[in-house]
């Protein structure tokens, strides 16, 4: 038997406030982050991030998903992409302020990192995180 487009789950009933629930805390989040984007990076001259990079909204377009399951596919695509995109601005202003590789490295980094200057180097630092702060 074939699903139509209206069906849904009991699950996708019970668990979807669950879900939902999260997009306050994401809006002001995503405010916060905004705010502090465009007037931090703004003083230190950082070049902003584009979240056009980062928030596409397209799958829910998928013809076989349900109405439940298009609003799903719109809410996952902007806290995907808001994670993205803060993740851009946090690696841009660790690479400003502090591009030192951590003795351990993390499981996932941002695409910054690997440009960071050892843990343990002494030789140049101040002119490597000076060249670190040009973003070309």
């Amino acid at each position: 038997m074939t699903k139509s487009k209206l069906d849904v789950t009991l699950r996708e009933y019970l668990f979807s406030p669950f879900v939902y629930i999260f997009i306050v805390p994401a809006i002001m989040f995503h405010i916060a982050l905004e705010l502090y984007h465009r007037i931090v990076f703004f003083g230190y001259k950082i070049p902003y991030v584009s979240s056009k990079d980062f928030f596409i909204f397209d799958r829910h377009n998928v013809k076989q998903l349900n109405i439940v399951e298009k609003v799903n596919c719109l809410y996952c695509s902007y806290v995907n992409g808001l994670m993205a995109y803060a993740k851009e601005i946090a690696g841009r202003s660790e690479r400003y302020w502090c591009p030192f590789k951590h003795k351990q490295d993390p499981k996932q980094p941002h695409d910054h990192y690997m440009k960071f200057i050892e843990f343990d180097e002494t030789l140049d630092t101040k002119n490597r995180r000076i060249d670190l702060r040009k973003f070309n």
